[in-house]
């Protein structure tokens, strides 16, 4: 730093004009230059080339600006503003230094505050984000629950049947929208499969050619009635000895009325048993979900 301050004030000298020299006022004027000569010869030889500057030695401004640069005449060339304006340097050098130490010092109260200051911040940001992202869990929560309580529901509300008679028996499938909201673009069917001794795991749901029906749109709580399945006597007499087993299944596809999702499914499939050997005005089948092909999308 003391290096730097003297730097500065010898910048400021080295700008300042010299006096003249007193003695070269009493010099006396110097003679007038003779003249060259008359009979030169034509042809001159050329001129010797210049040596090549040394790399090693610092070059030609730099040595004429330090030459004679000594600290005896350092000390008797600097003037009072010199080292005003040194001394100005070396005080701004060490407020900055002290400054910055401190900012730096750990026991420093201030910079405890400030420290503090810091870390309650960013604490506080990271209270702020986890709180938003709980909001917008919450949010799509409630939005999830009301989309759910106001979409709509088709489900199977009975099963109904005919007392059974010479020829047989009638069943129909009762679909009910249990949602808040209508359907949209309500599709449904239902059908009878029968299987001799025994139900395969692999069956196909939805036979080829199965055509379903428009049932219309189905509001809140709104009911529909599948046509009429009948079952013949025939089947019902190997129901009764087990070499005959019938599935009772449907399907019905439907829509939001909002429009927001892709359509909507739900199936059905359970087992028609014998529940009483027919006579009478009871009931004679029982119906039991079977393992497979029930769901509500």
């Amino acid at each position: 730093m003391l290096l730097c301050a003297l730097s500065t004030a010898w910048s400021v000298h080295a700008q300042t004009p010299l006096p003249p020299d007193t003695a070269q006022k009493d010099t006396p004027p110097a003679p007038p230059a003779e003249a060259p000569p008359q009979n030169q010869p034509l042809v001159s030889e050329p001129p010797l080339p210049e040596a090549a500057p040394d790399p090693n030695q610092a070059p030609p401004a730099l040595r004429s600006m330090w030459e004679g640069v000594t600290l005896q005449r350092l000390m008797r060339d600097v003037k009072i503003t010199d080292l005003a304006i040194a001394l100005f340097a070396l005080a701004v050098v060490l407020f900055a230094w002290r400054f910055s130490t401190n900012l730096r010092a750990p026991g420093d109260p201030h910079t405890d505050d400030v420290r503090r200051m810091i870390e309650a911040s960013e604490n506080a940001a990271e209270a702020a984000r986890r709180s938003a992202e709980t909001a917008e869990q919450t949010l799509g929560i409630l939005r999830d629950t009301a989309e759910r309580q106001m979409r709509a529901y088709v489900t199977v509300k009975q099963f109904v049947q005919t007392p059974q008679d010479e020829r047989g028996c009638h069943l129909q499938v009762v679909w009910q929208n249990a949602g808040a909201t209508p359907t949209k673009g309500f599709r449904y069917w239902a059908m009878l499969r029968e299987f001799d001794d025994g139900i395969p795991d692999d069956f196909e749901f939805t036979p080829a050619g199965l055509k379903d029906f428009a049932g219309g749109e189905l509001g809140a709580n709104g009911t529909v009635s599948s046509p009429p399945l009948f079952v013949p006597l025939q089947t019902m007499t190997r129901m009764r000895d087990g070499s005959r087993k019938v599935l009772l299944l449907g399907q019905a596809g439907y829509g939001d009325i909002g429009g927001r999702h892709a359509r909507r499914e739900t199936r059905f499939c359970v087992e028609v048993m014998l529940a009483n050997d027919g006579g009478g005005e009871e009931a004679p089948f029982a119906f039991v979900y079977y393992a497979r092909h029930n769901y509500i999308t």
